[in-house]
């Protein structure tokens, strides 16, 4: 993952935590409507665990360039015997934004822009235009009602799309729940997100939440599935203590697909618990499930007297269908001075990958980050996805990925970084496929300002 892609996860990561969360703007006035009890964040109420929501992010420049050499690349493509085309490639790419944000008396603002050019030679998607833009903000109308907003809009060339996913804070914010992130098939995909929240705080320890936004994604190829959705949500949360949250939530998401008839509506309920243990531990649990109701069309065998007068064996059938999905989301995050690590666990449903549509997924997910070695930033991570169809065909696929990653600061204002990141996809369904790939980038970044790019 480049030194400018892992900008954007870490600022979609601090949008999380501060555009949406109600206490991040209330503690802004003193200890207004509870904030003085703080305590761990409740998961889906777009705020990231452990995550320093007091922390004034300023306005900053970077500006990189990088090259990279990537193994594995897959596109729509067939081969003569029938498989999947991968291939080989090796490019430059040159990034410029600003990222940060501003800090008043009742309210904060967090703006991330990111665009640049890449060109490949060989590559499936060889040559274009990257953008990226997130914006947020959160407004304390009184001691009690504060309101947040959160939105992501983006165009990326994907070639060996290591997903976002990989991170498990970003799960927690319903902004960024539903951005592509599993895709296997590097090629371009466009993507929107919105979230708007209300939060009325009862008394310094009962809070409830009201949320709701659009979002969608448009993917490059008449084979792949592009989506649009709603969503909305509400919870209520309990402050047991400083350092222990209760919770129980509702949320219904609807979810439409291009290319094919189906769209799928979800319900879901589920209770959740978050606790600090001593000053560095934070874990979060959330438990319940999902009824989906699912339409689309299904492949069917005709009648024989049928498939005489039409001349075709089988057909397609329009068909409706009502399953219980359980869901589980899990965080564990430990910080020290110099270093942090996070471990996630999330069973669930998400609008697919572009060959699948409504998904069951299971991820496994961690990331470790040190800066203790003078001018050094060393990183890792590793993630395990698995997703199964639930509307039409039977099919699954399983996405793996490792990453390694490591940051010099040559002087203040300039850094060097590497990155090895291994990927391996597993389709299974009406034909198998099985392709690994490797990534090896070396970058140089300039960004003004005492802490150097942050690996992610």
């Amino acid at each position: 993952m480049t030194a400018e892609g892992n900008l954007r996860v870490l600022l979609l990561v601090l949008l999380a935590a501060a555009a949406t969360n109600p206490l991040a703007a209330q503690g802004m006035q003193g200890g207004q409507g509870g904030a003085g009890f703080g305590g761990p964040a409740v998961l889906g109420r777009a705020a990231g665990g452990g995550l320093n929501r007091s922390r004034e992010i300023k306005l900053r420049f970077f500006a990189s360039v990088q090259g990279t050499y990537d193994t594995g690349l897959t596109s729509l493509a067939l081969d003569a015997s029938g498989e999947l085309v991968t291939r080989s490639s090796s490019g430059l790419q040159a990034n410029f934004g600003v990222t940060g944000g501003k800090q008043f008396r009742r309210a904060q603002v967090m703006l991330a822009l990111n665009g640049g050019y890449r060109y490949f030679e060989q590559a499936f998607v060889n040559k274009g235009v990257n953008f990226m833009a997130i914006a947020g903000g959160t407004y304390v109308v009184n001691r009690r009602v504060s309101l947040g907003s959160s939105n992501v809009l983006g165009s990326q060339l994907q070639s060996f799309s290591i997903g976002l996913a990989t991170l498990p804070a970003l799960a927690q914010d319903p902004v960024t729940s539903t951005l592509p992130v599993n895709d296997f098939i590097d090629t371009r995909i466009s993507f929107w997100s919105n979230n708007s929240t209300l939060t009325y705080q009862f008394g310094p320890r009962l809070s409830f939440s009201a949320s709701g936004g659009f979002n969608g994604n448009k993917r490059t190829g008449r084979a792949l599935a592009s989506s649009t959705g709603i969503s909305a949500r509400g919870d209520i949360a309990y402050r047991i203590n400083r350092r222990q949250t209760l919770s129980v939530d509702y949320s219904f998401a609807n979810y439409n697909f291009s290319g094919s008839y189906g769209d799928t509506a979800i319900h879901q309920t589920a209770v959740g618990y978050s606790i600090e243990i001593g000053r560095s531990w934070t874990a979060q649990l959330r438990a319940g499930g999902s009824l989906l109701q699912n339409e689309g069309l299904r492949q069917v065998t005709l009648d024989p007297f049928i498939a005489a007068i039409l001349g075709r064996p089988t057909g397609l059938e329009a068909f409706y269908k009502e399953s219980f999905q359980p869901s589980l989301q899990a965080t564990l995050t430990r910080n020290w001075r110099k270093a942090s690590l996070t471990g996630g666990y999330r069973q669930g449903v998400t609008p697919g990958n572009g060959l699948l549509l409504t998904s069951r997924t299971q991820n496994f997910s961690g990331t470790y980050r040190y800066t203790g070695i003078r001018r050094w930033t060393l990183g890792m991570l590793a993630s395990d996805n698995r997703m199964e169809n639930l509307i039409g065909y039977t099919a699954s696929s399983n996405i793996t990925t490792a990453l390694g990653s490591i940051g010099y600061q040559v002087r203040r204002d300039l850094q060097t970084s590497a990155t090895f990141g291994y990927r391996r996809n597993v389709f299974g369904g009406l034909n198998n496929f099985n392709q690994q790939g490797m990534r090896l980038t070396f970058s140089i970044s300039y960004s003004p300002g005492d802490v150097p790019l942050a690996l992610w």
